[in-house]
């Protein structure tokens, strides 16, 4: 009965600390992605991911998705893996996923099927990426060197110059012309 109640309590704990655990958070992120090419080759419209953690993920069962109600969602095969610090590219030949030129929403789901990364852009230009200005962090700006599976060249964007305001130019009090009272003598009365 003791050694029952024993690994009963092992499996208790066990259980509990696998229930209250938190899972890990995977460490890739959708890094660069490119909704407009110049040509109509399925090959040059792409989505790169990045792995920002220290150890491999094993991304079977993973998916690609524009937003809700557009393109169907790509499931990435078993067996596909991102290094640490790797880039992993999926051309819309493969995926099918057909970003919009006027704006859409780019989605990273895990196995299970949470949203791990997502971002939404508006309106773009031809042949300019959207990008991560480091690797994997910092913030999602427009990139006029796309750099498909590679670090990216996308820089923040430049400060915008600030005015100072200025007072308006104080005016010098103008001389004003006065006139000068003009004295009317009149004659005193002569007496007779």
């Amino acid at each position: 009965h003791s050694r029952f109640t024993f690994m009963f309590s092992k499996f208790a704990i066990v259980f509990l600390f696998v229930l209250f655990v938190p899972p890990v958070q995977a460490s890739v992120v959708i890094n660069e992605f490119l909704p407009d090419p110049s040509s109509d080759n399925d090959a040059t419209e792409w989505i790169e991911l990045y792995n920002t953690g220290p150890d491999v993920v094993d991304l079977a069962g993973w998916k690609l998705d524009d937003i809700d109600g557009g393109t169907s969602p790509y499931e990435i095969a078993s067996g596909s893996s991102i290094a640490s610090s790797a880039f992993l590219v999926f051309e819309k030949a493969e995926s099918r996923i057909a970003l919009n030129n006027d704006g859409d929403t780019v989605r990273l789901l895990n196995s299970e099927g949470s949203v791990v990364d997502s971002y939404s852009y508006g309106s773009t230009s031809q042949d300019v990426s959207i990008g991560r200005t480091t690797n994997g962090g910092g913030s999602w700006v427009t990139c006029t060197s796309p750099t498909k599976g590679s670090g990216n060249n996308c820089s923040d964007p430049s400060p915008t110059a600030t005015s100072t305001p200025t007072k308006p130019p104080t005016q010098a009090p103008q001389a004003t012309s006065t006139s000068t009272p003009t004295i009317k003598l009149t004659p005193a009365p002569t007496k007779p």
